[in-house]
């Protein structure tokens, strides 16, 4: 066995030190808190972020479908008058001006996962028409697109009486 004890020139004794090379439990745990503090700022961010782009994407094309259908209607595609109608999770193009569920020519638009649409048209219904010849719709007002999580981050679809569309 090799003798731990050794005298230094005083005649002293002392236990040489041992070089141990790794973290401790306490260094860990530090670095483990600091971590998880960092994630409890970026993750909320992170999520928000998607919340936002999924809000972003959803108004685009709900304003996607009704310029489509005023544009429709005034090119008299097939010789017909085109509709929207907004509902809290979809809008659908459809022809005519009464909305038939399940109709063969209708075009559905599910929302992005977590936004929801609360509407406020003049005449108190659902649907936006445009006429004819000049595209005016009847049904003007406002669509609001909200995250289900969030209701408070929102985009306001406003549709003006001559049936042009703008986003706040």
């Amino acid at each position: 066995m090799k003798n731990f004890y050794t005298k230094n020139i005083l005649g002293f004794t002392h236990t040489p030190k041992i070089l141990v090379y790794g973290f401790t439990f306490m260094e860990t745990i530090i670095a483990l808190g600091l971590l998880l503090l960092m994630l409890a700022i970026v993750l909320p961010n992170i999520k928000n972020s998607r919340g936002r782009d999924n809000l972003n994407s959803t108004s685009s094309q709900i304003i996607s479908v009704i310029e489509k259908a005023q544009n429709q209607t005034l090119n008299s595609l097939d010789a017909l008058q085109y509709s929207v109608r907004v509902e809290a999770t979809r809008v659908v193009l459809f022809s005519g001006t009464n909305f038939t569920e399940g109709a063969v020519g209708n075009e559905i638009l599910l929302y992005e996962n977590g936004v929801q649409a609360t509407w406020s048209l003049n005449g108190g219904g659902q649907t936006l028409s445009f006429a004819r010849l000049t595209g005016d719709t009847n049904n003007y007002g406002t669509i609001t697109i909200s995250l289900t999580t969030l209701p408070s981050t929102n985009k306001i679809i406003t549709v003006l009486k001559t049936g042009s569309v703008s986003v706040n």
